[in-house]
């Protein structure tokens, strides 16, 4: 169960991060030859603007900048847009950028894209089997619903087999307790009347002149013994 709660709680921050950048689109490819962030954005503008074929004024733009550590080749570019509806517009145009040998990709933490590598093939098949599949957030998607490959399946079915275990050992544990319980109070029970019996009969050997009341008693218990 903590195995499972760990894996949750993994996805609800890897899903967290992912929401947060949503707005946000890394563009590979582009020379790294500015001066400073202005003709970076005119760049951009450029490259949107006719390779894309989405009109991307300076209103649109909520920052850009480049990432990572430079070396060879030139670093990505952070876009980050000022709504939703400017980056669908942008990613569903995107592979008009081929000939400018630029390629555009969601804002996505580092696990999020290792999943969506290992799924793309799978996805690929899905569709060559005439089924709609799509990849969103290293997730894959079959026929609108979440498809589970094996190895996350068997993990599933682990994870559940062993809710199901704990939560039957849990129960056990609770009926055996109350078991106990019961036992313990027939004993106590059985004890006290053992002691009454043990008084009453010291009460009839006893040489003392019976009171009314102790007389009583001990006639009552006489009475019930026969």
């Amino acid at each position: 169960m903590l195995r499972l709660e760990n894996s949750k709680l993994k996805e609800e921050i890897e899903n967290l991060r992912n929401e947060l950048n949503k707005q946000n689109l890394i563009i590979h490819g582009v020379p790294e030859r500015e001066s400073n962030l202005d003709e970076l954005e005119k760049e951009i503008q450029v490259i949107i603007e006719q390779g894309v074929g989405v009109e991307l004024p300076k209103e649109k733009i909520d920052y850009i900048r480049r990432v990572g550590q430079k070396s060879k080749k030139p670093r990505p570019v952070l876009l980050r847009l000022m709504t939703l509806k400017t980056r669908m517009e942008i990613l569903n145009n995107k592979k008009n950028l081929k000939e400018y040998g630029v390629y555009i990709q969601e804002d996505l933490t580092y696990e999020t894209r290792g999943k969506e590598k290992m799924s793309i093939p799978l996805m690929k098949e899905k569709r060559a089997e005439g089924k709609h599949a799509l990849v969103r957030w290293g997730k894959l998607y079959v026929d609108g619903s979440r498809y589970y490959q094996e190895s996350e399946e068997r993990e599933r079915e682990t994870d559940s087999t062993s809710q199901k275990g704990k939560t039957k050992e849990g129960e056990g544990e609770s009926n055996r307790e109350k078991k106990r319980t019961m036992e313990e109070r027939s004993s106590d029970v059985g004890k006290d009347k053992k002691a009454d019996e043990l008084q009453i009969k010291k009460m009839a050997k006893t040489d003392i002149k019976s009171t009314p009341l102790r007389q009583a008693t001990i006639d009552q218990y006489k009475k019930g013994k026969h």
